[in-house]
Parts: structure tokens; C-alpha cells; sequence
């Protein structure tokens, strides 16, 4: 009876720490979804040159493909 009642503590314990961390997971997906810049973004470099990109990449990263150095 005691062991019946052990395991049923276990299962449940890690049962609900998975959920847990499912929740936390599923919460950090959803907020980098809305902060994260998405589609085209345009950069313009001394006030002449303007070079559209996608966003979410860094600005040296999106510099530096450009040739721009």
C-alpha cells in the first residue's frame, strides 16, 4: 500500500514538472514570435545608400553580407 502510494507521488510529480516546463516553453515560443523582428527592413547607411533586408539577423552580420565593411 505504501509503495502504491509512492509510485502515484512520483508519476504525478513528474507529471506536473513536465507540464511545467511545457507551459514555460510554450510561453517563451509565443513572446519571441511578437518581439522578433520579421520581414523586410530597410537600413539606410550614411544617409545614401539604402539596402533592404530580412530582419532577424544582426546589423554587422547584415552589413558584412552586403559588402559593406
Amino acid at each position: 500500500m505504501i509503495l502504491l502510494d509512492t509510485s502515484i507521488t512520483i508519476v504525478s510529480s513528474i507529471v506536473v514538472f513536465l507540464l511545467v516546463v511545457l507551459f514555460l516553453v510554450g510561453i517563451l515560443l509565443y513572446v519571441k514570435t511578437k518581439l522578433s523582428p520579421s520581414g523586410k527592413i530597410t537600413i539606410k547607411i550614411n544617409g545614401e545608400k539604402e539596402i533592404i533586408v530580412d530582419g532577424g539577423s544582426t546589423l554587422l552580420s547584415t552589413l558584412s553580407s552586403n559588402g559593406i565593411f
